[in-house]
Order: C-alpha cells, then structure tokens, then sequence
C-alpha cells in the first residue's frame, strides 16, 4: 500500500513539474523570438 501511495506521489511530483517546464521552455521560446525580431529590426 505504502509504495503505491509513493508511486502517485512521484507520478504527481512529474507531472507538476513537466507542466511547469513546459510553461518555462513556452516563456525561454518566446523570449528567443523576441530577442531574434530585435536583431532582424
């Protein structure tokens, strides 16, 4: 029981943070794209 309560525990830590890096690599892009118009400009 015990390591089945651990394993959703992992599982959600993942999760939590897989979204959280994809919010951050999505801001990372944004910014690269932002910082290429200005050189292009």
């Amino acid at each position: 029981m015990w390591s089945i309560h651990l394993k959703i525990a992992v599982k959600h830590k993942i999760n939590h943070f897989a979204l959280r890096n994809r919010i951050y690599v999505k801001a990372l892009q944004q910014a690269m794209c932002g910082l290429h118009l200005l050189k292009s400009a």
